[in-house]
Formats: C-alpha cells, sequence, structure tokens
C-alpha cells in the first residue's frame, strides 16, 4: 500500500500491478474459446462508452456500436454502452484481458457519462402534459452513463487487483454544475487515465508485448465413459446424455499455451441455480496444467435441472486469466412445482388472464420426467378469503405447500385490489426464499385527482424487494407500445425448458405490452435483467428502463399481462422458462421420507407390542445449500429423539436417520408419531412435518425375533453391539386346556447376514453360534416346567448380542436376517389320551439403517489471524485432524457483524466477507453423531478494515505573521485513520505551531523560508504501514506598496498672506490579512519635510521649506521593523514659492551683451525661481531675451520689469501663490568692463 494514490498518466508509468488472492463474485455468462492451438491469441478488450452514436438515439438492436481503438487486426475489441456494462452480470477477469472507457460521444451540449437519472415531476397533471414527458422519455440517450458503485468494485477486484489493465479516458470524469458522479470512485485506483487514443494504444500495446494471453482453449464433461453433452432443452432430449448423481465427474480442460509454475485451474458448480458462481461454489484448485482434469461428485439430490460450471485458469506471473462456463443436464429428482396464480379478479371466479386458458391442457407445462408444473388458479378475492385474519391458520398448509405464487395477468392489476391484508403473509413466504412472481402493471401508481403522486401499499411494501430505484411513470397510458424484446443475458432462464438464446441482435414476439413505472436499481448485486423491450423511442442496451423480464433472488418481475393471453410461441416459451427458473432458484421446503415401519398391503404401518419401534426416515432437502438438515419426532405429543425436550439433531441431507424407541404400549392401542426437519439456514429456514400412526399388534407366535443394533452410527474402528431380542410365549392350545401340560420348549433358529462395511468380533459369538462368509447363524432354546400348583409357565425374554467392528465408511442396512422357531408343549398324560402340541413359526428380522463415518474427528485447527478489507471475500478452512474429505456438519460461530461468513456447499470451507471496520472471532464447532461430544476450534481474530487511501495533506504559502492550518485527508471509513500526528522536521524556525490536535495542525509563518512538516497516522494499517507524506510550509515576506508612491507638495503665502504648507498622507499596504509594523523614516537632516501621525498603514507628510537650489526629492520609507530589507518608498517633491525677489540695479558695458540676470529669490529655499522679464522704458537700450537675458543695444539706461513664475497651473481655484512682481534699472555703458564677471551695483537711479 501507498501513502498516496494517484491517478496515473499513461505512457509514462503503466507501473505493475500488485495481485491479489480473491474469489470472485460471479455471474453465469458464457465463454467459448475459438483460437486454434497454432494462433496467437489476441487479446480480447472490452470498450465501453457513454452513447452509442453521437447526436443520436440508438434504437436499432441490430446496429453495431463502432470501435474508437483502431487497435487494428491484433486484438478481438468488443463494444458496449455504460447501460449495457451497468446492467451485466459477467465475470471480468477471463473473459477479458483489458477493459478501455473511450472517449464520450456526446454533443457539447450533453454532459459527458452523464450520471443524470429518468426521474418522474409527480406535480405534472393533465394528460396532454403527463404524455408528452412521459412518451419523451423513453429516450434515454443522456441518462444512466455513469458507472455504479457495484461495477466499480467489480472493476477493483477482479481486474485491478490482479494487475489486468483498465483505462479511463478523461471524459469520465467530466461534469456539469459539480455532479457527483461515481466514476470518481476509480480516481484512488491503479487505472490509468489518458487523454488521446494514441496514449490509449501505447498503454495496451506495452502491456501486451509484455504479456500474452493464455486461454482455455477446450472443456470436456466426462462421467465414466459417457461424455456429457451441454445440450440441455427439452427439444434435444433425444441427443442429451446426462449426468447421475453420486458419480464423479471429470472436467478434462486443455489449454491453448504451457502455463506458468504457479498457474492454477479453479472449478466452480452453480449449485444454488442463482446465476452466479459464489465463493461458496467453489470445488477445487489445482496446479494447471496444458491438459489435465479436476473432478467432482454431487452427492446431495436435486431437481433435475442444467448445472452450470465454469473452470478458470488464473496465471497471476503471466498477467493471464481465462474461464470457460458449460452445463450438463443433472438427471435426479422430477422437478413438480405447486404453481398458485392469483388473477386480479375481486369474486370467487379466477376468470382473467388464467394461464391455463394459454397453456390449454397443461400443454408446454410438463415433459416427461424432467418437469411438471402442477397450476392452481384462484382470484385475488379468493385469497383474501383463504389468507386474511384468522384463516390462515386453517389454509397454512395449503399455502405454504406452494412452490410459486405468480400473480397475473391483467392491465393495470392492482387498481381494484385495495385490500392488502394478503401482504404480511406474502411477506413471509418471500422471507422463506419461496418463489413469487409479479407481473404487468403491479408497482404502479394510480391517478389521483390528475396526477400520479400518491403511493400505495404494493409500492411501499414491495417496490424495494423487487430492486426498483425511482418512479419514472414511462408506463403510463400504453404508450410507445412494443410486440419485441431483446436478451441482455444468458444463463439457465434463457436455455431451459427451451433454449431462447439467440444470435445478436435476433428479438423474440410478444403480445402488446409496454414500459413499467419504475426503473431498475442496478446496484442490486442479485438483479439480473434478462430481457428488454425494444423500438418505439427505447434506447437500446437500457435495462434500467426499458426492461421487459428480472429475477431478484427468489423474485421474479415480468412486463408480460397488458393482453391477457399469450399465443406467440416465443412468450409461452420465455414464460415456462421464466416459471422453472422462478421455481429452481427458490427456496423448497424439506421433503421426509419415513423408511421404518414399513407400510403393509393396507397401507398400515405396525409394531409387535413385545418388539422396540424402530423409526427410520430420510431428511430430503434438493436445494444445495442445505447439506445438513434438523429433525425431531415427536410420539404422542412427547418428544423422544433426541431426548432432551425442544432440542433438535442435525442430519445428512438424503442420509438415513433412525432409532430404537421402546413403546411399552399394550396390543391394540395406536402411537401417534410426528417427524419434523427444518433448514438450519439462518434466513427464511422453513420446516416440514410429516405425521402418521402405528397400530400395535399382539404377536401371535410363540416366539419372536427383533434385531436392534446399537449405535446406529458409529466410526470406522470402533465396536458396535448386534443384539437379538428374543421373546417366547405361550400360544393358545384350544384342546385341551393349557394347563394340562406339563412342560413347554422353545427351539430358535437365527440366520443373519452382514453388510460388507462389518465384521463380526468371532470372540463374542455365544457358545454353538458361528459365522460363514458374511452370515451368523445360531440356535437358542428354552424350556419352562409347570411345578406343582402353578397355574402358568413364566418365561424370561433373552437377549443374544454380537460384537462386530466397522471397517469401512458407508452407509449400510441390515434388512436380510431371518429366524425360525419350534415350540413344543408336553401333555400331562402318559396315556393314549397324551396330547403333545408342536407349533412351527419363522419371521423375518426387522430392517435396521446403519451408518459408518470416518475416525472420531479429534482436532480442529483455524489459522489466524484473518485480515479483510471491506467487501474483500476469503476462503477458510480448519484443519481437521485425522483428515477426511467428508463434508462434516461444522457449525461456525461469529463474534460480531463486522464480517459475513457463509459455509460451503461442497467441503469443510467457508467464505468470509469484510462488512465493515472492525473486529469478530471466528470458531468453528462439530458435535459427533457418535458419542455427542462437540469439538471445538482455536478462536482466531478477524480484523476487517477499509484500508486507507488517497493520504494527502494540503501545502501551505504563508506571510510572516500569517496563521495556516495543515488538514490532511485519507480516504476510509475506519475513523481510526483519521487520527494523525504531525512533526516539524526542518525549518523550524520558519514556522511556529500554534496548535495542533489529531486532525489538524495550526502553524504561523515567523520568518522567511520554506518549512518541512511530516503527517503520519497515528493508527497504522496492521497489514500495510501507509508511508508518512512531506508537507512544505513556504513563509515569504509580506509585499509592500504605498499610495502615493510620488508626489508634490508645496509651500507658500496664499493670496491672503497666510503662510500654506501643504500635507499628504501616505497609504502602506501589505499583502495578507496580518499586518506587520511599520516604521517610517526620512533622511538624516531632512528640512524639507516633517512627518506626522504614523501608523501601520499610513503616515502624513508635510512641507517644510523648498529644498532651495539643490532642487532634490525626498525619499519617504516605509520599512518592516523587522525585516529592515523588505521596505518601499515613496519620493516627496517640495515646490517652494518665493515670497519676494530681490531685484538690483545693475550696471553693464556692451561687451556683457547678452547678459544673464540673476535675481534673489526670497526666502532661500524657495526653489520656484522661474522668472519673467520686460522692459519697462529704454526699449532702445536692453531688450529681454528668452525671459531672462538683456541684449544690450546701446549705451544709456533702462528699466525693467521682473515678475516671478506663474504657477496657477497647478492649483485649482486660484488657490495657489499670487506672482511678485520687482523692477530694476539697467544702465548701459560704451567700451569694456573695467571688473569683468562681477556687475556693478547701479545703485539709486532716482
Amino acid at each position: 500500500m501507498v501513502s498516496q494514490r494517484r491517478l496515473k498518466r499513461p505512457v509514462a508509468a503503466f507501473v505493475a500491478i500488485v495481485f491479489l488472492t480473491s474469489l470472485l463474485i460471479s455471474t453465469l455468462f458464457e465463454v467459448y474459446t475459438t483460437v486454434s492451438a497454432n494462433t496467437s491469441i489476441k487479446p480480447v478488450i472490452l470498450e465501453l462508452t457513454d452513447i452509442a452514436k453521437s447526436n443520436e438515439n440508438t434504437i436499432d438492436v441490430k446496429e453495431k456500436i463502432a470501435s474508437q481503438l483502431n487497435l487494428g487486426s491484433g486484438y478481438t475489441v468488443q463494444t458496449m454502452t455504460m447501460k449495457q456494462f451497468n446492467a451485466s452480470r459477467e465475470d471480468l477477469l477471463g473473459k477479458y484481458d483489458a477493459v478501455v472507457f473511450g472517449p464520450s460521444r456526446a454533443t457539447d451540449s450533453q454532459e459527458k457519462y452523464s450520471a443524470k437519472t429518468v426521474k418522474y415531476d409527480s406535480n405534472l397533471s393533465g394528460f396532454d402534459n403527463i404524455r408528452a414527458v412521459t412518451k419523451e422519455s423513453h429516450n434515454t440517450t443522456v441518462y444512466d452513463n455513469d458507472i455504479t458503485a457495484l461495477k466499480v468494485q467489480q472493476l477493483q477486484r477482479e481486474l485491478l487487483a490482479n494487475g489486468v489493465p483498465v483505462l479511463l479516458h478523461e471524459d469520465v470524469f467530466a461534469t456539469k454544475n459539480n455532479t457527483v458522479k461515481k466514476f470518481n470512485l476509480l480516481k484512488p485506483t491503479n487505472a490509468v487515465v489518458f487523454k488521446t487514443i494514441d496514449e490509449a494504444r501505447t498503454v495496451l500495446n506495452t502491456f501486451f508485448n509484455m504479456y500474452e494471453p493464455n486461454k482455455v482453449k477446450q472443456v470436456v464433461m466426462k462421467q465414466g465413459t459417457k461424455t456429457l453433452t451441454s445440450l440441455v432443452d427439452v427439444k434435444s432430449t433425444t441427443s442429451i446424455v446426462p449426468a447421475e448423481r453420486g458419480k464423479e465427474i471429470r472436467f478434462e480442460y486443455t489449454l491453448e499455451n504451457a502455463p506458468s509454475s504457479n498457474a492454477t485451474v479453479e472449478l466452480y458448480i452453480d449449485l444454488d441455480s442463482n446465476d452466479r458462481f459464489t465463493p461458496n461454489e467453489w470445488v477445487e484448485t489445482l496446479p494447471a496444467k496444458q491438459a489435465g482434469s479436476i473432478s467432482y461428485r454431487i452427492d446431495a439430490p436435486s431437481y433435475t435441472s442444467p448445472r452450470y460450471w465454469k473452470l478458470v485458469l488464473k496465471d497471476p506471473s503471466a498477467r493471464t486469466y481465462s474461464y470457460q462456463t458449460g452445463r450438463f443436464l443433472l438427471k435426479d429428482e422430477k422437478a413438480v412445482a405447486n404453481v398458485l396464480q392469483v388473477t386480479s379478479d375481486m369474486t370467487q371466479n379466477a376468470t382473467t388472464g388464467k394461464l391455463s386458458d394459454t397453456f390449454v391442457n397443461n400443454q408446454m407445462l410438463s415433459h416427461s420426467d424432467l418437469y411438471s408444473f402442477n397450476l392452481e388458479t384462484i382470484s385475488y378475492k379468493e385469497l383474501i378469503d383463504k389468507v386474511c385474519g384468522n384463516k390462515i391458520s386453517t389454509n397454512q398448509k395449503w399455502f405454504y405447500s406452494k412452490d410459486l405464487i405468480i400473480f397475473g395477468f391483467n392491465d393495470t392489476y392492482i387498481s381494484t385490489l385495495n385490500d392488502d391484508c394478503v401482504h404480511p403473509e406474502l411477506i413471509k413466504f418471500m422471507d422463506q426464499g419461496r418463489g413469487v412472481m409479479f407481473t404487468h402493471d403491479m408497482l404502479y401508481r394510480t391517478e389521483t385527482s390528475g396526477q400520479f403522486k400518491a403511493t400505495n401499499s404494493w409500492e411501499s411494501n414491495f417496490a424495494s424487494r423487487f430492486a426498483t430505484r425511482e418512479y419514472t411513470n414511462m408506463g403510463i397510458y400504453a404508450q410507445n407500445p412494443s410486440t419485441s424484446v431483446i436478451q441482455t443475458a444468458t444463463g439457465l432462464f434463457t436455455e431451459y425448458p427451451y433454449k431462447l438464446s439467440a444470435s445478436t441482435g435476433t428479438t423474440k414476439k410478444v403480445k402488446t405490452t409496454h414500459n413499467q413505472y419504475f426503473s431498475l436499481d442496478l446496484e442490486n448485486e442479485e438483479l439480473t435483467t434478462w430481457f428488454n423491450l425494444v423500438g418505439d423511442n427505447r434506447t437500446v442496451g437500457d435495462s434500467a428502463n426499458h426492461y421487459y423480464m428480472y429475477t431478484v433472488g427468489n423474485l421474479t418481475y415480468s412486463g408480460a399481462g397488458h393482453v391477457q393471453t399469450f399465443n406467440e410461441q416465443d412468450e409461452k416459451e420465455i414464460f415456462v422458462n421464466t416459471m422453472f427458473r422462478a421455481f429452481i432458484g427458490s427456496n423448497h421446503a424439506p421433503k421426509i421420507d419415513v423408511l421404518a415401519p414399513v407400510m403393509n398391503e393396507s397401507k398400515k404401518r405396525t409394531v409387535y407390542d413385545i418388539e422396540p419401534l424402530y423409526l427410520s426416515w430420510k431428511s430430503i432437502d434438493y436445494d444445495f445449500a442445505d447439506q445438513f438438515l434438523d429433525t425431531r419426532v415427536l410420539v404422542d405429543g412427547k418428544q423422544v429423539f433426541p431426548k432432551e425436550d425442544g432440542k433438535f439433531a442435525s442430519v445428512r441431507n438424503d442420509e438415513a436417520t433412525g432409532f430404537f424407541y421402546d413403546h411399552k404400549a399394550k396390543a391394540g392401542s395406536t402411537l401417534n408419531v410426528r417427524i419434523e426437519t427444518k433448514e438450519q439456514r439462518a434466513k427464511g429456514a422453513i420446516t416440514s412435518s410429516e405425521t402418521f400412526t402405528v397400530d400395535v399388534l399382539a404377536s401371535e407366535e410363540a416366539a419372536f425375533v427383533s434385531r436392534t443394533i446399537s449405535p446406529l452410527v458409529t466410526e470406522m474402528g470402533n465396536q458396535v453391539t448386534l443384539a437379538y431380542n428374543i421373546n417366547q410365549s405361550v400360544p393358545f392350545i384350544q384342546s385341551p386346556n393349557g394347563n394340562a401340560y406339563k412342560q413347554f420348549s422353545w427351539t430358535i433358529n437365527v440366520e443373519d447376514v452382514i453388510p460388507t462395511g462389518y465384521a463380526v468380533v468371532p470372540s463374542t459369538l455365544p457358545n454353538g453360534w458361528r459365522v460363514d462368509g458374511n452370515k451368523v447363524s445360531g440356535s437358542f432354546t428354552s424350556q419352562c416346567l409347570i411345578e406343582k400348583g402353578d397355574q402358568t409357565c413364566k418365561v424370561n425374554d433373552t437377549k443374544v448380542e454380537v460384537k462386530l467392528t466397522a471397517t469401512k465408511v458407508g452407509n449400510y442396512s441390515f434388512d436380510k436376517g431371518k429366524f425360525n422357531y419350534v415350540f413344543d408343549a408336553e401333555h400331562n398324560s402318559n396315556g393314549t389320551d397324551k396330547h403333545d402340541v408342536q407349533k412351527r413359526g419363522s419371521g423375518n428380522l426387522s430392517a435396521v439403517n446403519t451408518t459408518i463415518l470416518e475416525k472420531e474427528i479429534e482436532q480442529l485447527r483455524l489459522t489466524g489471524p484473518i485480515y479483510l478489507n471491506i467487501n474483500e471475500v476469503r476462503q477458510i478452512a480448519p484443519a481437521i485432524t485425522p483428515v477426511t474429505s467428508r463434508k462434516l456438519d461444522l457449525r461456525w460461530r461469529v463474534g460480531s457483524d463486522v464480517v459475513e461468513l457463509s459455509p460451503s456447499y461442497v467441503n469443510n470451507s467457508a467464505t468470509l466477507k469484510g462488512l465493515k471496520p472492525g473486529k469478530s472471532t471466528v470458531r468453528v464447532e462439530y458435535t459427533s453423531p457418535v458419542t455427542g461430544k462437540t469439538i471445538q476450534s482455536n478462536e482466531i481474530d478477524i480484523i476487517v478494515d477499509d484500508p486507507p487511501t488517497q493520504f494527502v495533506a494540503n501545502s501551505l504559502k504563508l506571510l510572516v505573521g500569517e496563521d495556516g492550518t495543515i488538514q490532511p485527508t485519507i480516504k476510509s471509513v475506519n475513523e481510526d485513520y483519521r487520527n494523525f500526528r504531525f512533526e516539524v522536521v526542518s525549518g523550524q524556525n520558519v514556522i511556529t505551531v500554534v496548535e495542533g490536535t489529531k486532525q489538524t495542525l495550526k502553524v504561523k509563518g515567523s520568518t522567511p523560508g520554506t518549512a518541512q512538516v511530516r503527517v503520519s497516522l497515528i493508527n497504522q494499517p496492521i497489514t500495510q504501514s501507509v508511508i508518512p507524506i512531506l508537507v512544505n510550509v513556504e513563509v515569504a515576506l509580506p509585499t509592500l506598496s504605498i499610495s502615493p508612491s510620488q508626489t508634490t507638495l508645496w509651500v507658500y503665502r496664499d493670496k491672503s498672506g497666510a503662510m500654506v504648507r501643504q500635507a499628504r498622507e501616505l497609504t502602506m499596504t501589505q499583502s495578507g490579512a496580518v499586518k506587520l509594523p511599520i516604521s517610517w523614516t526620512l533622511p538624516v537632516n531632512t528640512k524639507e519635510v516633517t512627518l506626522e501621525n504614523p501608523t501601520l498603514d499610513r503616515v502624513t507628510v508635510r512641507a517644510v521649506q523648498g529644498p532651495g537650489t539643490s532642487n532634490r526629492s525626498i525619499p519617504v520609507k516605509g520599512t518592516l521593523e523587522q525585516f529592515t530589507s523588505q521596505q518601499v518608498t515613496a519620493s516627496i517633491e517640495v515646490k517652494e514659492y518665493p515670497q519676494d525677489v530681490l531685484a538690483p540695479n545693475i550696471e553693464l558695458y556692451m561687451e556683457n551683451s547678452p547678459y544673464t540676470y540673476e535675481p534673489v529669490f526670497l526666502p532661500a529655499t524657495a526653489n520656484i525661481r522661474g522668472f519673467g522679464m520686460r522692459v519697462a522704458e529704454g526699449t532702445d537700450v536692453v531688450e529681454v531675451v528668452n525671459q531672462t537675458k538683456l541684449r544690450l543695444k546701446k549705451p544709456g539706461l533702462a528699466k525693467v520689469q521682473i515678475a516671478t513664475e506663474d504657477v496657477s497651473r497647478f492649483f485649482s481655484n486660484d488657490q495657489g501663490p499670487s506672482i511678485v512682481y520687482r523692477e530694476f534699472y539697467v544702465r548701459v555703458r560704451e567700451g569694456n568692463d573695467p571688473n569683468p564677471g562681477t556687475p556693478n551695483d547701479a545703485g539709486d537711479y532716482y
């Protein structure tokens, strides 16, 4: 097991899947391999799709689904829709070498592999509205295309666990509106997900280049010298070679190729006729050979019927599996079924839809020594009169004598059947496993106020039993009628008594009918659909909605009955098969065959007053599930066997049981005997009884010998006592009077035949007795003297005993012994009137049935503990000392409901199935039928688990100071696996643990970096540990941003003369929810601005003064206090407007032209130093060039006006500073400047 199971990408790693041994719960579908031994075996691929043909409702049953894989001639590809796959009950392992779920054929407007189901809106009202919806609902193209959970389990159990490729196109997971799909259950498995057909082909080619398939080529069935035929139907009777009970059947198989050394073959026989091969029907597993055989002898009694078998090749090292199934007819007890048909009539006369009108003169309802249906038809009203109230007490024997009850046939069958008083008894009948068939319009809703909303008792009591899912109302108004059905499965139902199987796409004719009203729950494992309705807008393959005939265990549903008579031969054959399948697949009451006392010619059972009553009988059950039965005997109301009142003795099915009862009854009296036999099954056990009388007769013989054997059941090597009980009496002597006799004498001769399973112990023979071969013979004499005064002769009964040694296992009857006697009476007279009397007689010794078993079981031992996963199935068998091949009456004891145990029908094993996580115990017991001693095995633990998968945990990306929670998840229903252990294995300084529980770990980011946390399970699976996972926690510093990142602040005097120093709030943003401490700083000695009201996320910057001529920007930094490398800067530009301008007069020489004038701005920190000039006077002396330069024209005096820069554009609403105006004079002189570079102040020109 791995800690985290992910969907695999296909080409990269189609890793080897671990082979897990598991028994199969299988379904019957026949596979015949036709590949020549010299031909390379093609892998068989099952290709599945959601829709048969894009943008089309496929209604033609003959239309083949095109493959999308394009695998070429090297493969055999079988295509199927999801509807067909979900409804199929065939084994996958061994039939298919790979399964591929291909790309969806849904259009853009349709959901791929849609999980939608057809649902009827019960609020609909009005004929037209309802009809429009339900008529269109027959097109189910886009419905029921998700996989069922049942099929997911089968894929996991049969294919994935055994390394068989399962490929899933990514379309299977596609959803619209977040639909929950069961395909998601395959995500944590080893199934391969692919995107393109090329990827799928690569996976398959790679796999089959490594593993070449091997197949079961042929299986031949032989019994003795006979080769059994697979023909079973009544039309082939003359060609059938059937099997007989009690004789070994050999299954001789050949494989296409030599198997691997560890390959095995397994044999299963469907003994309970439920069309499944279950683990308790496993016969044997042997090493595989290319040609070999495997054998089984069916000893238990059963009804004559086909028996289906499956021979499986398992070659795990070669990753190849194959099986072949077949059938043979087992001739045994004729299948005589007592069938009760209940019509819908509410009168005392059953007239509607009588089967006797279809099967005139019982035509087809009986066939020679194979089967016979004894049909009785009554109305529903008559059933009420027989069953309801206290009437069931007087009619119980009649009601429970029925093997099958059929309710039908009529359109809207239950519309007038409002009295549901028969339901409780019918439910009890069903719960005993007896057969019940519902038919057309039995599960539906009647109209109320124009709507179909109200449920009824038929729906509430029986809908779930018949595996319904949702109300669809498709059948309302009998729309979309059909007269054709298509076979959807193959098995007993379709092959006996009539062979219904036909070529693919061939339909069968039935009388007009229509859909029913509920969809079927394909998650029900016992459900098998056999025929679907076709045509008239019905999507092909949709068994959930378009079923015609299906079975659920012992229950059968037929869509027949819209028309009350069935004259189509196809439908008649279907119906006979339906009745037989319903009968043979149900539980049958045990029967009691009384062996002794034997009825005489007058049909009386008798016993002499002088002998013990020997009672012998067989308890017989024709169901393989009932290998052992419980029985007891009551005489005159008192339990006499077994001795403990209320207890039952366990006996083997169809094996004689007997005992001697010392009745002490007088001649002329009657013994009332009641023998009861009941099934041992936990649910639905049926009890049968046989009651008869035994007349006690007076013996008229002078001597009588009865034979007894004790014990009647013994073990090989043990001794038993064979006793001859000799009873002597004086017979009536008519004349002269008996009192005239002085002596009576008897000579009694015994001759007995000892069965071959016993040997006489010579030393125990009485004197004079002898053994000759298997015969024992001897004589006994006695006499009685009449003493003086005695009026009678008293003779004691005598017993002669011989010891026998049991030498051979088997059932033996002592039934050939006989005796004779001579009685002499000596008269008192010695003269001529002497009247001596002699009487001769003879008789047969009473027959006695005995059983010799194998040696006493000394020990049972189980090997454990056993670990199971949920739904995993495993065989368990005790080691028995001494070893025995005989099936024993073992009693398994299970400690709790976490596991289900099913004893094998075949041998001394049992099947365990895990149901839910937990612990149970199992032991097995055996009670010796000889000594009554009970032997218990050791008790072992059964641990059922749901191994954790999808063990994952979320990684974290945190900012320093932030909290985050690691919350692992794991897929398991076992809550113990939701307890986790957390350990910080690296980066301990990066995070701080805030809080930890067994389910979560809360951490806080402390410093930037990466930490790793190891997460492991506190409670590990016992079988294989789950590897811990490492979770990364990445911690980073928050990102910082500032707004505005640059701005301009002004310092100026406004028009009112007030000094303005602008301020602006800077806003800091930190990513993440946690705000770390921030420090706001300015460069050292910064005078231009000040910082006011600093907080974690903002600060106010206020302008103080301009930078003067330096004209620099002031950086305002926001820095994380603890992580100073993480900072952000806002650039502040301060603009100070001059409050005044000094414009001195200047004196220039002509050589100074042009001259750049430099006024003095006040204050000195003002940095808005733009200005402009104009010549106010003396334009002929100077002119202004580029606002700031003077060009000298000639010597003279000029007045120049200067103005500060106009910055009104930076302000709104005339809010800025006022322009400062000043004037100065310029005197221009001729010549050269005597003091170059230093202008002369011209002084005051006024």
